[in-house]
């Protein structure tokens, strides 16, 4: 796992120590939301192609999306890009006239429509992950960006912007829902049912069961840890007696990722992490309370949604999310701290 962290540490440094950060971290937003984008139509098309193999080579028995062989990874993924691709939407939508200049100098509507395009993606790439976590991060984050839109955005922008994102919403609704439909087997109001339906009482005690394991292997090595993955070795020699559960491959995680990190890495791992990660948030968080944008708004709710679900899962043992949940939380500050700084055309 450590080759997990030295990269994103390596990023997180470059654009803080970066001589202009604004620069770096604006075309790094722009990357990191074309990049979902694509990666949730590239799902999408393998959805809709039928396909039981992932990349229509290796064979999965579990459902999948785009390259996330966990349906909660793929959810966690978008609900960190949908947002921040909302939030620069906004703030597109927001510079004089809904448009830039590009290097030639010209005026142009196309980070409006790409960063429409791109939201649109990941929640739909959010709510096909087909799992009760991103039906849940659907409703949750949607409703978020309306909000936010509506009492951030709405009364500060022209009757034209206004009619601009009314379109946007009304046609991105309807190819969602086409979409959708033309999966067959209504597999979003199937997960809506197992949401309703799911057995919490059983869920409770299996967390709680890992939980106390990952604990008694945090006190047996307090300071150091166990190792990364080191959970999974130690969880049935730690294991409580006398429960009566029985170990199944989920258990391998104990779907809490703090925790987790905690008993692996030890005091001294987990507050390194802490620390670093601390100094990134402190910015955002200084700006959230001096001067709260759209885009700000919409990028600290993507990020606590995630953080949140770590709590109960284990979104962060994926190295996409940890680096793209990293990455938009050292560059919001930058890309989406001002309504009015001049976005790049490309």
């Amino acid at each position: 796992m450590l080759r997990w962290f030295f990269p994103a540490w390596a990023l997180m440094l470059a654009l803080k120590m970066a001589p202009r950060p604004d620069w770096l971290a604006k075309r790094v937003a722009w990357f990191l939301m074309i990049n979902a984008g694509l990666l949730a139509a590239f799902g999408i098309i393998q959805a809709l192609s039928g396909t039981h193999k992932i990349f229509w080579i290796t064979p999965l028995p579990v459902h999948f999306f785009a390259s996330f062989g966990y349906e909660n990874h793929a959810a966690s993924f978008f609900a960190i890009l949908f947002p921040f691709s909302a939030g620069i939407l906004l703030q597109s939508l927001t510079i004089k006239g809904d448009r830039v200049r590009n290097l030639r100098g010209k005026a142009t509507r196309l980070p409006t429509t790409i960063a429409s395009a791109c939201m649109w993606l990941c929640l739909a790439g959010m709510a096909l992950s087909l799992s009760r976590t991103g039906l849940a991060l659907t409703i949750g984050l949607t409703g978020a960006a309306l909000m936010v839109a509506a009492r951030l955005f709405w009364p500060r922008v022209s009757i034209a912007q206004r009619v601009t994102i009314t379109v946007v919403l009304t046609m991105g609704l309807a190819i969602f829902f086409f979409v959708v439909a033309s999966m067959g087997g209504k597999p979003l109001a199937k997960e809506a049912r197992h949401l309703y339906r799911a057995h919490l009482a059983h869920e409770v005690s299996v967390r709680v069961f890992m939980a106390q394991s990952a604990a008694k292997i945090w006190v047996s090595e307090p300071w150091f840890g166990v190792g990364g993955w080191g959970y999974r070795h130690f969880m049935p020699i730690h294991a409580l007696e006398g429960t009566g559960t029985k170990l199944c491959p989920g258990y391998a995680n104990t779907h809490n990722d703090a925790l987790q990190f905690l008993c692996e890495f030890g005091i001294v791992g987990f507050g390194l992490m802490l620390t670093a990660t601390m100094a990134f948030a402190w910015p955002l968080i200084t700006n959230l309370r001096r001067h709260l944008t759209p885009g700000l708004a919409l990028a600290g709710a993507g990020l606590l949604a995630v953080l949140g679900h770590s709590l109960i899962d284990l979104p962060f043992r994926c190295p996409g999310i940890l680096y793209a949940w990293l990455a938009v939380l050292g560059i919001s500050q930058y890309a989406q701290g001002n309504d009015h700084a001049p976005l790049p055309s490309r």
